[in-house]
């Protein structure tokens, strides 16, 4: 294989990272060290975790367009440490998951991260179609916060559930309205 540097904003990236015949860069173990990928346009990286995936290197942006949604997850977009957002890593699954925002299904309660889920399907959503938010295959998401669902933006659970673990109050809101479920 030929030599290929790709540079970071602390040096350059071994040269076993890349992948020069799809331009894929394996292995950052951590959103921290992804943060440290300059992105060049194409380029593609698979950064580890569970809540990892393929992610593509876009420039030439507004600043802001690539801010960070994540977290300390990976989100559907993050921009290099330091950068102004207008070049970053975009997902390139467009599927929203609740993994991507750090709900897992594991049994503790995850109302923070369900929340920025939905706000972010809310953030890109458009009157004439919905958005799905999609839930891992038999998982239970517990909440003791109560969820705002926004209209237009639903959840497919694929056999998971959503479990109210709250004390009173509203469990569900859904739409602009005052509709709500209770527990």
């Amino acid at each position: 294989m030929p030599s290929y540097t790709f540079t970071d904003n602390t040096g350059s990236i071994n040269s076993d990272w890349l992948n020069p015949v799809d331009r894929l860069v394996y292995g950052p173990p951590t959103k921290t060290i992804a943060k440290t990928l300059t992105p060049e346009d194409g380029v593609k990286i698979y950064p580890q975790g569970s809540d990892g995936g393929v992610f593509i290197g876009r420039t030439g942006a507004a600043a802001g367009t690539y801010d960070d949604d994540g977290g300390s997850y990976y989100g559907t977009k993050f921009k290099p440490t330091g950068g102004d957002g207008s070049a970053g890593w975009e997902r390139e699954d467009k599927t929203i998951r609740l993994r991507y925002f750090g709900a897992f299904g594991t049994g503790s309660d995850e109302s923070a991260e369900i929340q920025a889920c939905i706000d972010y399907a809310d953030s890109i959503k458009t009157a004439s179609a919905a958005i799905r938010i999609h839930a891992e295959t038999g998982r239970t998401y517990q909440f003791a916060t109560g969820l705002q669902f926004p209209a237009w933006v639903g959840m497919d659970c694929h056999g998971s559930l959503l479990k109210y673990t709250g004390t009173g109050g509203v469990a569900v809101t859904l739409g602009d309205s005052d509709d709500v479920l209770n527990s």
